[in-house]
């Protein structure tokens, strides 16, 4: 999974800029299904963002954690994670963070479950490609999946104005007048 495509994975509530994701409250993505006794690592291409207050992003299966990772630099790296025990299961990883803001979180562009079956082993990475928005307070709106720039205008913080069935969002899902 990576910044161009989002199939299969669930997502909600996370920021996107030209280079990451960030894990803000509340947010979280879910994997497809995995067959826990199948992985052999994860790997989050992952940063500091916000501070160094802002850098684990942990994964849990059926709402038991199975494991952790912590960025050490604000700059974009990769963090593998192996199992140190047998794991039992199968179902979706959910990655979320324990950030306690709005704004800053952990930052990551690309999740990397790797599985074995047999003999050989097989890397299942999923990108991403569409605008979440947390739009609090609106049900109606989970993500932006072709959002257009509206008259070329810029607003706050370099956002882009896009519209959505005739209503106005900026590119972090809030509404705007």
């Amino acid at each position: 999974m990576n910044l161009n495509n989002t199939q299969g994975w669930t997502l909600s509530g996370l920021i996107k800029d030209s280079k990451h994701w960030r894990m803000v409250t509340g947010a979280y993505i879910e994997s497809p299904s995995v067959d826990a006794s199948k992985i052999t690592s994860i790997t989050i291409n992952m940063r500091t963002y916000g501070g160094s207050d802002y850098k684990t992003i942990e994964f849990s299966m059926a709402g038991k954690k199975i494991g952790e990772l912590s960025a050490s630099s604000n700059s974009l790296k990769d963090y593998t994670w192996k199992p140190s025990t047998s794991m039992t299961g199968v179902g979706a990883i959910r990655f979320s963070s324990n950030t306690n803001t709005t704004e800053f979180g952990p930052a990551f562009s690309s999740i990397t479950i790797e599985t074995t079956g047999g003999s050989t082993a097989t890397t299942t990475t999923y990108t991403y490609s569409r605008y979440i928005t947390s739009c609090q307070g609106t049900s109606d709106i989970d993500f932006v999946e072709l959002p257009t720039q509206v008259c070329n205008k810029i607003i706050s913080n370099g956002q882009l104005l896009i519209e959505y069935n005739g209503v106005y969002y900026n590119t972090l899902g809030q509404q705007v007048q």
